[in-house]
């Protein structure tokens, strides 16, 4: 399933770029280290199924008392803990960096990159990196379970991404990324086969490993006060459970306004849709999911007379909308924090 951690990592993260999430970041002027730590609190309120817990934070309700009904709130407070680390080459057009990806920052999902950034004259930005999960999130081992406690696994999503950004002097922007999915103990559907609920090899179709692929593409207009960017992203879920496996499409809007030399206000509205490639076997019906995410931040740069500080507060909401109501996932998350730039 679509991990619902995708939208959780801290919304003031997205909004403390120069360039909205989606876009190539530029090549630092000055050679050196440079960067941010970002520091702070938030409170999510999560509903979900199918996710235990996220930065050590309990979001899944457990037991679970039946299969038919969406998932109950859980609220509850996490620390935001945010990096970004780059060193500039003195020929300044090379530059390594390692931190918070600029993909998954554009849904709010816990993963890091390390890679190179090259500038290849007037043909525009080269990216390449490998994506990590270095705070995994956890899943249940069989989610399927009614009636008793449910056991914890982890999930790890690894792979790399290619960006080719301000492709030939323009502000279009080309991705590609590849991640595999490994869950440490898959057990989905173990208590139902228990239960001649379904059979040993209809359970093979709610397996949750595989590969997540998507190709992304973005346009940013420049604006006097501010930008606006439009990212349009093709997406395949390959799993080996055939159930759980979908495909589709979402379109974001990323908007900056500055409002003075020291505040500016960061939003996003994303849109998708997906199919799922064959039926569920417990509930006899192929799966379809609409999903939904908006978010806003505030930035107040130099808080209070402090210099390389900003002040940060935001709130984000997603929603994965399913045909199946037991695989609805819903989240919002209040947060506040301060960032230093180096």
């Amino acid at each position: 399933m679509m991990s619902l951690n995708r939208f959780v990592l801290p919304v003031i993260v997205a909004g403390t770029i120069a360039c909205p999430a989606w876009a190539a970041q530029p090549i630092s002027s000055e050679p050196g280290f440079s960067g941010f730590v970002n520091l702070g609190i938030g409170m999510v309120n999560a509903e979900t199924n199918t996710l235990a817990t996220f930065s050590d934070v309990d979001v899944g309700e457990d037991p679970i008392d039946s299969l038919d009904d969406p998932a109950k709130s859980e609220i509850d407070y996490l620390p935001i803990i945010a990096l970004s680390l780059n060193y500039t080459f003195s020929n300044k057009t090379t530059e390594l960096f390692l931190g918070s990806s600029i993909e998954n920052m554009a849904v709010l999902d816990f993963s890091t990159n390390l890679g190179v950034r090259q500038q290849i004259g007037d043909a525009g930005i080269i990216e390449l990196s490998a994506l990590t999960t270095p705070m995994a999130a956890e899943v249940w081992e069989d989610p399927y379970v009614t009636g008793a406690a449910r056991d914890e696994t982890d999930r790890d999503i690894d792979g790399a991404r290619l960006q080719w950004g301000n492709i030939m002097g323009s502000n279009f922007d080309l991705a590609v990324s590849s991640r595999e999915i490994d869950i440490d103990t898959e057990r989905s559907g173990d208590a139902l086969v228990a239960a001649t609920t379904i059979t040993a090899s209809e359970q093979g179709l709610l397996d949750r490993n595989g590969d997540i692929n998507i190709v992304s593409a973005t346009y940013t207009w420049y604006m006097d006060d501010g930008l606006l960017s439009l990212g349009f992203n093709s997406i395949d879920y390959d799993l080996d459970g055939k159930a759980m496996a979908y495909d589709g499409f979402s379109v974001e809007i990323d908007h900056v306004k500055y409002f003075s030399q020291r505040t500016k206000v960061v939003s996003k509205l994303g849109l998708g849709y997906f199919e799922f490639d064959d039926d569920n076997p417990i509930y006899d019906e192929e799966d379809e999911m609409d999903t939904a995410e908006f978010s806003v931040t505030l930035l107040v740069d130099d808080p209070f007379g402090y210099k390389n500080w900003v002040f940060n507060t935001g709130f984000a909401f997603g929603q994965e909308d399913h045909d199946i109501n037991f695989y609805d996932n819903d989240v919002s998350l209040i947060s506040i924090g301060a960032m230093w730039n180096f």
